[in-house]
C-alpha cells in the first residue's frame, strides 16, 4: 500500500523512478521494486522519499479510516510522523477540512542529552495532556515538568519543546490550533 501510494504521488509530480532516484540517492531499482509491493524501505529511506515528493512521512503511514463521520476507533489510529528525535504523532478525529483543531497522541522516547534542544515557537496555541511519564516543557526561557494527570495551555507563538529526559516513555494528548503536521 505504502509503495503504491509513493507511486501515485510519483506519477502525480511527473516524475520518473530515475528523477526520484537523483533525489534521494536510492536505486531505481529499489524504488521500483517497492512501489510493486516485492521490496522494503527502511523509515529513513521513506523520509527521504517523503522530502524528494514534497510531502510527510505520514502521507504513506496513514490507513484509510474504517468509521464514517466524527469517531476515530483506538485501532484505526494513525501515524501523522515519526521524527529523528524518537517522536511519534498518532492523529486523533479525522481532521476536517474546515476544522481548525488538530488532536494527537504523541510519544517521546528517551532523550540522552538535551543539549541540543533548541524551542521553536510557531502560530496558534497548544494544548497538553500527560497521559504517562514525566514531560518536560521548556517554554521561553522557564522549565516545567508535567506528571500523568498535568495539562498545560499555552500560546505557541513562545518558543517551546517537549523533552523526555527519563528513561520510560511519555505519552500525551495535544490539541493544537491550528493544524502543525
Amino acid at each position: 500500500m505504502v509503495g503504491k501510494k509513493i507511486k501515485e504521488l510519483r506519477l502525480a509530480r511527473n516524475l520518473t523512478l530515475k528523477n526520484l532516484s537523483e533525489r534521494t540517492g536510492l536505486s531505481v531499482g529499489h524504488l521500483s521494486q517497492f512501489e510493486r509491493g516485492i521490496g522494503s524501505l527502511s523509515m529513513h529511506s521513506l523520509e527521504l522519499v517523503a522530502e524528494a515528493l514534497d510531502t510527510q512521512i505520514s502521507y504513506f503511514l496513514e490507513m484509510p479510516n474504517t468509521h464514517e463521520g466524527f469517531i476515530t476507533k483506538h485501532y484505526d489510529l494513525n501515524i501523522m510522523d515519526i521524527s529523528y528525535q524518537g517522536r511519534i504523532h498518532n492523529k486523533l478525529g479525522n481532521s476536517l477540512p474546515e476544522c481548525v483543531l488538530e488532536a494527537m497522541v504523541v510519544t517521546l522516547m528517551p532523550m540522552e542529552h538535551k543539549e541540543n534542544v533548541y524551542p521553536k515557537p510557531h502560530r496558534g496555541e497548544e494544548f497538553v495532556y500527560v497521559l504517562e511519564g514525566i514531560l518536560t516543557v521548556m517554554l521561553d526561557k522557564e522549565e516545567y515538568t508535567l506528571y500523568p494527570g498535568d495539562s498545560m495551555h499555552y500560546l505557541a507563538e513562545e518558543p517551546h519543546e517537549w523533552l523526555n529526559l527519563t528513561k520510560r516513555i511519555v505519552r500525551l494528548v495535544s490539541v493544537n490550533t491550528p493544524r502543525v503536521l
